[in-house]
């Protein structure tokens, strides 16, 4: 065990690093909503499960925030920002219609923060998450694979937690999947 434990740690596998994938709350449904797809809003049970997810994600500790800047994405991840007093970092990339436009530029993305140290969240939407979770599933073997791509679907509020080695090529160790639940 002791050997073990020395050899993970030579190849720095034996310290990991959170990254969470997240789908937005519940939203409005597109059929209800007249306004810009951008600007369409969480529902009451959305908001109320985004203002329930910081004592969660802290659990996780990440560092680095990144989301969609459309109204929904930035809503379910914003009370954790203010909790933990993170910058929201949106990016345009991570939008449904420039990820159907440009998968290749959300992938990017999500290989960026593969090379951050730190520990870090992504918020999507469910038309991105293949392309979100695939350069995750290159970092993994089969079995976890398997298991990260399966996160495409996502419910509302569902998000994907992978462990990461800190080496310089990371690789996926561990992935949990959290339930969406609003008391």
């Amino acid at each position: 065990l002791l050997l073990t434990a020395l050899e993970l740690h030579s190849k720095k596998e034996l310290e990991t690093r959170a990254l969470i994938v997240l789908r937005h709350a519940k939203a409005t449904p597109r059929s209800d909503w007249k306004g810009e797809e951008a600007k369409r809003p969480l529902l009451p049970e959305g908001l109320a499960h985004a203002k329930s997810l910081p004592p969660l994600l802290a659990a996780y500790g990440p560092k680095v925030l990144i989301t969609s800047p459309w109204k929904r994405c930035h809503d379910t991840v914003s009370p954790y920002a203010k909790q933990s007093k993170k910058t929201l970092v949106e990016r345009s990339q991570l939008t449904e219609l420039s990820n159907k436009r440009r998968p290749v530029s959300t992938k990017k993305v999500v290989e960026h923060l593969l090379g951050v140290s730190k520990s870090g969240l992504i918020c999507t939407h469910r038309p991105a998450l293949p392309s979100v979770l695939e350069p995750l599933a290159q970092s993994a073997d089969q079995e976890l694979k398997a298991a990260i791509l399966d996160a495409a679907g996502l419910k509302p509020g569902d998000f994907v937690v992978l462990r990461l080695t800190m080496g310089a090529k990371p690789k996926v160790i561990d992935v949990e999947r959290c339930f969406a639940t609003v008391d």
